[in-house]
């Protein structure tokens, strides 16, 4: 069952820091108006940026004065939803939501009605519009044949992301590494892929952020020093999962595809069908 969300809030500390916080509001009421149950881990909040409804919870920060990174923040999350009963959630940032226009609207109504279908679906995370090859070629599949797409990956940004509850099914919980500032989420599915799961790109689920990371990043809009710091990500995964078969291409970067390979799992898109026509996430 997926009825929850689960968000890492923080609006950052410089000049965007109102309209950061006017795309969460954006988010939330996009969000109850599908009627979505929302959980919500903040980080220095002032007393007027908490949004009071039925639907949403606060968690507490368990770091209080100190600024966890996404990793960290989300792992508050996590063990939230690793302790309750849902069969999914969806993990996201706080200025994500689906971008409808590209498709998948239907995705919680089948997923909720044909829970057997995806059952092999860990992870998948919405796909981003600029990172995407053959983008209308899905939507068109999409509409022609009506399945949803999955594209085993873990090299993805988890910023609206469909998550199994292993720990329901009886399996070891896992985490982010909270120290990392960047790539925190393909470290995330790799570790998942050690444990012996699949991670995907959901092909035609796309989704949209309000703000988008060059003009209103809370860390760091500077898309050439934001370069910096995903070189030095891609040189420690090298380093940290070299022992398991992750190597460079001649251009230097991680060669994820022969990693997943090597893993037995394949590039073939996975097909799922479309049972039902409910469309709740249309804006």
């Amino acid at each position: 069952m997926i009825d929850t969300v689960y968000i890492i809030s923080w609006f950052g500390d410089n000049e965007n820091r109102e309209r950061r916080k006017r795309f969460h509001e954006k988010q939330i009421a996009w969000l109850l108006e599908r009627d979505m149950n929302i959980v919500i881990l903040p980080q220095f909040y002032d007393p007027g940026d908490f949004i009071y409804h039925d639907k949403i919870k606060y968690l507490d920060n368990q770091s209080p004065g100190k600024l966890l990174y996404g990793g960290g923040a989300r792992n508050i999350l996590l063990k939230d939803f690793y302790n309750n009963d849902n069969d999914y959630a969806l993990l996201a940032d706080n200025d994500c939501i689906i971008e409808s226009v590209f498709s998948g609207d239907t995705f919680i109504d089948e997923m909720n009605l044909n829970t057997d279908l995806y059952k092999d679906i860990t992870l998948a995370s919405a796909a981003s519009i600029p990172v995407n090859v053959g983008l209308d070629h899905r939507k068109q599949m999409r509409k022609k044949d009506g399945y949803h797409w999955f594209i085993p990956s873990v090299r993805v940004h988890n910023a609206f992301t469909i998550f199994r509850n292993i720990v329901k099914d009886g399996n070891e919980p896992i985490y982010n590494d909270s120290e990392l500032r960047v790539g925190e989420d393909v470290d995330f599915n790799i570790k998942l892929v050690l444990a012996g799961y699949k991670t995907y790109v959901f092909g035609n689920l796309i989704f949209k952020e309000f703000g988008g990371m060059n003009a209103f990043s809370t860390w760091e809009p500077e898309y050439d020093k934001r370069k910096i710091y995903y070189k030095e990500h891609a040189n420690l995964m090298l380093k940290r999962y070299a022992k398991n078969g992750l190597y460079a291409k001649p251009n230097g970067n991680p060669n994820y595809d022969a990693f997943l390979l090597s893993y037995g799992i394949d590039e073939k898109i996975i097909k799922i069908g479309s049972k039902v026509s409910t469309n709740i996430f249309m804006e």
